[in-house]
């Protein structure tokens, strides 16, 4: 089976790349700024907000492929405010066009989807809005898609930065023996899954997708189920990195369109056609402590010293 992996050198680009050429998959990749990433069999560099380029480029690549995992979007927060006709291009043009190119040639797709669909930010707007198009071309116009709703991704190759991104940011600052920045009071809920796990979720929903009756398009949650409180999860990370009980903080406003003591938690119920029960993903703790232990051999990516030691507590 060839699969076409958009976003292939992002953070879960990479898991899933992974995830297929363990399973005997070969993988095509797709990136703006493509790498060197182990498991390839090829990528391109291409850009799917390029209209032309998806016209001309992108439907070849669907046509030889047997299947699609879409992981191409515009990320952001409060950025987005100032880029609403870029997210649109990138996270709803671009991915009903790839959407049109499967239904076209027949081929199953995945389409990523984040778990906070009632926040009134850019970017969950955007993808929830391609999200409900996927189900509307599955359900009547004979697209063979599913649909996965990732929580809190975390793991190796997340950046903390240019997009702010929660754990990363965590254990950076616990490296750096500095007071966490929380937004808001920290009581907000969150379900945090290892990234290979989201990548195993994606693959097996792609082969779901590939042997569905046409019209039945499906939406898997890929989480635990298991809620937990911001502050808690500080605390964690701060115990990851020195062993300390209690990791300092600083609240500071909420970003816009995030919501105040906000609780988004899969239901791993959604799971069980994949073969899959929440005892069969990661315990947070168990990966946290690798992911904090990767960070420690690769410090360039948090923007750390070289073999940093956890901070001065």
């Amino acid at each position: 089976m060839r699969v076409l992996v958009t976003g292939s050198s992002g953070f879960i680009g990479r898991a899933v790349v992974a995830n297929l050429a363990g399973l005997g998959y070969e993988a095509i990749g797709v990136d703006r700024h493509p790498k060197d990433i182990p498991g390839l069999a090829s990528q391109m560099r291409g850009d799917l907000t390029d209209a032309g380029w998806r016209a001309e480029i992108l439907e070849n690549l669907v046509a030889s492929s047997d299947g699609v995992i879409n992981l191409a979007g515009l990320l952001g927060t409060a950025e987005l405010l100032s880029e609403i006709g870029n997210a649109i291009e990138a996270n709803i043009t671009a991915a009903v066009d790839l959407m049109l190119m499967c239904r076209h040639h027949d081929k199953p797709m995945v389409q990523i989807s984040p778990g906070n669909s009632s926040w009134l930010s850019v970017y969950p707007i955007t993808k929830i809005c391609a999200e409900r198009l996927a189900l509307a071309l599955g359900q009547d116009a004979g697209l063979k898609v599913s649909i996965v709703r990732a929580m809190n991704v975390y793991g190796p190759w997340q950046k903390h930065a240019p997009v702010k991104k929660y754990i990363p940011n965590l254990i950076r600052w616990a490296f750096l023996g500095q007071p966490a920045e929380i937004y808001g009071n920290g009581e907000q809920m969150m379900d945090v899954i290892w990234v290979g796990d989201v990548a195993a979720i994606l693959v097996r929903a792609l082969e779901w997708a590939r042997i569905r009756t046409p019209g039945t398009p499906t939406v898997f949650e890929a989480g635990s189920g298991i809620p937990l409180r911001v502050n808690t999860v500080a605390d964690l990370v701060w115990r990851a990195v020195s062993s300390a009980a209690i990791m300092p903080k600083i609240h500071v406003p909420m970003r816009p369109g995030e919501p105040i003591e906000s609780r988004t938690v899969a239901d791993p119920s959604t799971l069980y056609p994949l073969g899959l029960l929440p005892r069969d993903l990661r315990p947070f703790w168990d990966g946290l402590r690798e992911t904090v232990a990767w960070y420690r051999s690769h410090p360039e990516i948090l923007n750390l010293p070289e073999h940093p030691a956890a901070g001065e507590h």
